[in-house]
C-alpha cells in the first residue's frame, strides 16, 4: 500500500492523473519467506499456496547465506523485466578485542600524520603541492573573470 501511496503523490506534485498502478515488488518477512539452502530455493507465501523459486546464487552469496536465517527479502523487478530477490539477514556484530597497544593518530595538513607514539610524516611536499593548484586555480579564474567583463 506504501508504493501505491507515493506513487499517487509522485504523480500529484508532476500534476499528472494515475490511470493504474503495475506493482513490481513486495515485501516478505520471515513468515512468508524462507531461504531452502538445498538447491538455494525462495519459499515464498502466496494467498493460495507456498511456491518455491529457483534462484542462481553465486559463490559469494552463498558464502554470506550459508547458516543465515533470513530475518525478510523483498521480490523486484528490474527495468530489464528479469526479476531479483534482496535478502536480509542479521549478524551479530563481534566484540572488540581487548588490547593494551593502542595508538592514535592525528592526520593535518602541514604533518600528514602524527602518531602518539611520536612517530610523523611531512605534509611539505603534499603542502608545496597544494599551493601550487590554488595559485594556477585563483590565476584561471581570474583571467576567466576579466574575459567575460571584456566581452
Amino acid at each position: 500500500m506504501k508504493r501505491v501511496g507515493a506513487n499517487r503523490l509522485t504523480a500529484k506534485y508532476k500534476g499528472k492523473k494515475v490511470k493504474g498502478f503495475k506493482p513490481t515488488s513486495f515485501d516478505c518477512d520471515s513468515r512468508t519467506f524462507r531461504l531452502i539452502e538445498d538447491g538455494y530455493l525462495a519459499s515464498i507465501s502466496t494467498t493460495g499456496k507456498r511456491i518455491k523459486i529457483p534462484m542462481r546464487v553465486s559463490n559469494y552469496q552463498r558464502g554470506q547465506l550459508s547458516g543465515q536465517n533470513p530475518i525478510s527479502a523483498q521480490l523486484c523487478q528490474h527495468k530489464d523485466g528479469d526479476w531479483y530477490i534482496h535478502i536480509q539477514v542479521k549478524n551479530d556484530v563481534p566484540s572488540p578485542l581487548k588490547t593494551s597497544h593502542v595508538m592514535g593518530v592525528d592526520f593535518g595538513r602541514r604533518d600528514i600524520a602524527v602518531t602518539s607514539t611520536g612517530k610523523s610524516w611531512s605534509g611539505k611536499e603534499i603542502q608545496d603541492k597544494r599551493d601550487k593548484f590554488n595559485r594556477v586555480r585563483a590565476s584561471l579564474q581570474k583571467k576567466a573573470t576579466l574575459g567575460t567583463l571584456v566581452n
